[in-house]
């Protein structure tokens, strides 16, 4: 029989296993885990990935990276947003930065080094369960079903969630290192467990549930065995060993907190910020702890209803079934708790007592953790004790009725249904089309989501030119905008989170609906209803530099240069770490010829984002018109290593290859454009132009003809396609173009020229 804490005779002590078993058995656990989740290899940035990956300028040399140890963790945003986050993360910060110099900046790297971290806290796992049940079969399931369980696909899936697996790593090492420590007698202090737990805070806040989990330990195995002395001991002598190692953990967090305080320049050390402002009333605020509790029972009992975005509910009725399915799973812990102390059964007790211990840091200060208080990430250390638990229940329960070989049988099937879900549950995490769309099923009553999605869905279009990505889009966020008002009966529905985040990014994203339909003259859409949205927006939300810069766009498109300046100079006073402000601003001087201001616009915008692809095509461009024509082919292959896909670069590419005349390289790569995004209308335009220059008239004109068809209100393709025709004595078919493109850009430099041949036309 399995006594869940006392060592048998036919099973090897955890000092005791030898090495080469030991390997074979790590190496097991590390093919199992990694066989269930290798995909997460080959998954794109996504959602917060964006901003702390993409755009974080620290990551960008090892001298940014380092000043940037001494403020907040997202410091980089802008300076309204970044003083609500009180997070400091220097080692997530470096392994961020690892991750980026390993691969230059390419997903697949900052994957690789999650899988890693996430395989090294399974080995860890195993040794602490060892430690714990002095049982190896036990141990090997209990880390086999911590790695597997599918609350782990997202903290291992998601490039921004690396802090999670970095602090679980630390925090099962320091509890290993502490039980050993224990275990040796409790003499001395346990340094090398401090020194774990300092790190562990050093890569995420919430690794202050160390505290509990020693606690959790010592509860467990029965205040902490080698703390007994001997029987003629007195209390204190007794108690003094068994308190010591919490006042060296509490001196660790003093250290830790001190450097805090250096870093946010206050006594609260950041502590006082938080994201979350929901304003919930004091009964809703005890019931979100308790759904958050029970739901996290729940979701490691079965996994079933895994979701990113489980938004914060703001009212619910007493009556409510997912409140009183939470308590519960409650009430069944403690009677598991309970059931376990009397049966003496220590590991288990200590599994259970570890779930809500990992979750103390957050149960205490809910609203740090913003929108969506359940999530999975929040269970990585959590996972861990319910493995333990369900190991060794499992195999007691089997040993007793002499049916190991069934206990055996029934933890495989476990751990290979969590295999078969966790490797299911990866394919979401692909790219950001794929996560939104998904959660968009599993929350459509969030506004959060719905907007999300919308976002994507333009993302997809801008790339696409698919009409299809521009209707989504606008669907997504007219029904971000519909949830939380009132029905025809004057009613709304109460648990639905809405905030004013919330508003703005809908209309900022019906804005860009409008004015990319506009361009692509969809629906009879006119650039004015997109100037008229967006100033609207603005009417709500004045200081928005997003709308700020939506605004300017619109009038750079209707060629109000002065307007659009003065909104994108704005914007960039708002927030000076505006990227697509700098970005615009470079496009508009690039517009006015200014090119020296275009390139102080471009290098700007790049500090923010060393290989916006977006940005460095547009760069290289003034540098060519510089005459740095090795200087721009060294930006745009920079830009092809970090995104050779983008039709943005490979823009970028043909054109310089054009310039340097080149037209058969040039068309090879408007081509591969053109092969991935059949519509994309500037693409036909570039190749239309570079056919032209190389005498092939046919072929230029029915691709300049189709950049006509599907940007309508593209002045170049017009005009270039009318002066064509015009000049090949095709004056009648040249007309309408000719006129389209002056209704397009009244005021453009070649207005008057156009104007006069027009009038000559129309005389014929």
């Amino acid at each position: 029989m399995l006594p869940m804490g006392e060592p048998e005779h036919d099973v090897s002590s955890a000092e005791s296993l030898p090495l080469a078993r030991r390997i074979l058995v790590l190496g097991l656990l590390g093919l199992a885990i990694a066989g269930a989740l290798w995909p997460v290899l080959r998954g794109q940035f996504v959602y917060d990935d964006l901003w702390l990956v993409a755009q974080n300028p620290s990551l960008q040399s090892f001298e940014k990276m380092w000043a940037s140890l001494g403020g907040s963790y997202w410091d980089f945003l802008d300076a309204r947003s970044a003083q609500y986050v009180g997070y400091w993360r220097p080692l997530t910060t470096i392994s961020l930065f690892l991750g980026n110099s390993i691969g230059d900046g390419s997903p697949a790297a900052f994957h690789g080094l999650s899988l890693a971290l996430h395989l090294a806290a399974v080995a860890v796992a195993f040794e602490l369960a060892r430690q714990l049940t002095r049982h190896t079969l036990a141990a090997f399931f209990a880390a086999l079903l911590f790695g597997l369980h599918p609350v782990q696909v997202e903290p291992v899936a998601w490039i921004s969630s690396i802090n999670d697996p970095m602090a679980g790593l630390f925090s099962l090492w320091a509890m290993l290192a502490f039980l050993r420590w224990r275990e040796r007698g409790s003499l001395g202090l346990p340094i090398f467990a401090a020194f774990l737990f300092l790190c562990a805070l050093l890569a995420k806040e919430s690794a202050l549930a160390l505290l509990p989990l020693f606690a959790a330990i010592d509860l467990g195995q029965g205040l902490g065995r080698g703390t007994r002395g001997a029987p003629s001991d007195t209390w204190r002598q007794r108690l003094t060993p068994f308190l010591r190692p919490y006042g060296a953990m509490l001196a660790t967090f003093a250290l830790y907190y001190s450097a805090r305080i250096v870093v946010f320049g206050d006594v609260w050390a950041g502590f006082d910020r938080t994201t979350g402002h929901l304003g919930l009333t004091a009964g809703r605020d005890i019931g979100l702890r308790v759904e958050l509790l029970g739901g996290a029972l729940g979701l490691l009992a079965w996994p079933q209803h895994l979701n990113l975005f489980r938004d914060t509910r703001p009212e619910i009725p007493w009556n409510d079934g997912a409140l009183w399915f939470s308590a519960l799973w409650i009430a069944l812990l403690a009677i598991a708790s309970v059931w376990c102390w009397r049966r003496r059964a220590s590991a288990a007790l200590a599994g259970l007592l570890i779930i809500p211990a990992a979750l103390l840091p957050a149960l205490l200060r809910i609203e740090a953790l913003g929108r969506f208080s359940l999530s999975e990430r929040y269970l990585y250390v959590s996972a861990f004790g319910f493995a333990l638990f369900a190991a060794v229940v499992v195999l007691r329960l089997a040993e007793r009725a002499s049916l190991r070989a069934v206990g055996v049988f029934a933890l495989v099937l476990v751990c290979g249904a969590c295999a078969w879900r966790s490797h299911e549950r990866t394919q979401i995490w692909r790219d950001e089309s794929t996560l939104f769309a998904q959660s968009r099923l599993d929350n459509p009553k969030s506004p959060y989501v719905a907007w999300g999605l919308g976002r994507v869905m333009l993302e997809e279009y801008r790339f696409s030119q698919d009409v299809r990505f521009l209707i989504e889009a606008r669907q997504a966020f007219e029904h971000s905008q519909n949830l939380g008002l009132k029905d025809e009966k004057g009613v709304r529905d109460l648990s639905v989170l809405v905030t004013e985040e919330d508003r703005l990014q809908a209309n900022l994203g019906l804005g860009w609906y409008y004015f990319f339909a506009a361009l692509r003259g969809y629906d009879e859409t006119t650039l004015d209803e997109a100037l008229a949205v967006f100033e609207k927006t603005l009417s709500f939300f004045p200081r928005s530099f997003e709308a700020l810069t939506g605004t300017g766009v619109v009038m750079l498109t209707q060629n109000n240069l002065v307007g659009a300046k003065i909104k994108f100079q704005a914007a960039i006073e708002e927030n000076p770490k505006h990227l697509e402000a700098w970005y615009y601003l470079g496009k508009l001087e690039l517009r006015r010829q200014d090119l020296p201001a275009a390139r102080a616009a471009f290098e700007r915008a790049l500090e923010l984002k060393r290989d916006d692809p977006d940005t460095l095509p547009l760069y290289a461009s003034v540098l060519s018109e510089s005459g740095e024509m090795a200087a721009a082919q060294q930006a745009l292959e920079r830009a092809y290593r970090v995104a050779p896909q983008d039709p943005q670069v490979l823009m970028g590419l043909g054109m310089l290859a054009a310039r340097n005349r080149e037209g058969g390289t040039a068309i090879s790569w408007f081509d591969q454009v053109l092969r991935q995004w059949p519509n994309f209308g500037p693409a036909h335009l570039q190749k239309g132009k570079v056919l032209l220059a190389m005498g092939q008239s046919d072929r230029a004109s029915s691709a300049l003809q189709k950049a006509c068809e599907l940007n309508p209100r593209d002045f170049e393709a017009h005009y270039t396609l009318g002066a064509f025709l015009n000049s090949q004595g095709l004056g009648k078919e040249a007309l309408p173009f000719l006129e389209r493109a002056l209704e397009v850009e009244p005021e453009n430099e070649l207005a008057d020229e156009l104007r006069a041949q027009i009038e000559v036309l129309r005389a014929q």
